[in-house]
């Protein structure tokens, strides 16, 4: 089932006339971290090599331009550089302040096809956790990143946005963590 399903992951990100990052060899690299179990062991070695393991743990990772959050959050989850999945910058473009420094948080602006559906359409659940431009993405479970100003509105924001699952997987959450603090 992992084989078909990355393979399936893998072709939805490739474009006609290839290319691009991330693109073709996406299911290359999810073998290679499935054997490596999920990139732990090699983690673990650059963790005991310092600075030069974290150098080469990092070896052919291109960040995008602009190097912002967003944009790049957004390429990892596309294999689309930013020109192709529109989410060019953090805030959205709003030369008039209407949104009043509104962030692009809605995956409705994604335009290139992103893993969500790539593991949709191979038959696989999906789940999100406070992943950037994530607003109405089509994920199973989807607890989205968005905030305003730090105020009670913002956790109404949040239940209304999030699903229903996602939202008892937060309270749980939050009780677990709590009844934790009270025994310190």
């Amino acid at each position: 089932m992992i084989d078909s399903a990355e393979t399936a992951i893998a072709a939805s990100f490739r474009r006609p006339g290839g290319g691009g990052p991330g693109a073709d060899d996406l299911g290359r690299r999810a073998a290679a971290s499935r054997r490596d179990r999920g990139g732990q062991d090699r983690a673990r070695r650059a963790h005991a090599q310092g600075d030069d393991g974290a150098r080469r743990l990092a070896e052919g990772v291109t960040g995008v331009l602009r190097t912002l959050t967003y944009p790049s959050h957004t390429t990892l989850l596309t294999g689309a550089a930013p020109a192709r999945h529109g989410v060019g910058n953090n805030l959205t473009f709003d030369p008039s302040s209407i949104n009043q420094v509104g962030w692009d948080w809605c995956a409705e602006d994604i335009k290139a096809p992103a893993l969500w559906q790539a593991a949709r359409q191979a038959g696989l659940a999906t789940a999100n956790v406070h992943w950037p431009v994530s607003v109405g993405a089509p994920a199973d479970h989807n607890l989205p990143q968005v905030w305003r100003t730090g105020h009670e509105d913002d956790r109404k924001l949040m239940r209304a946005l999030a699903t229903p699952a996602a939202r008892h997987a937060r309270s749980e959450a939050r009780a677990l963590c709590a009844g934790h603090r009270r025994r310190r």
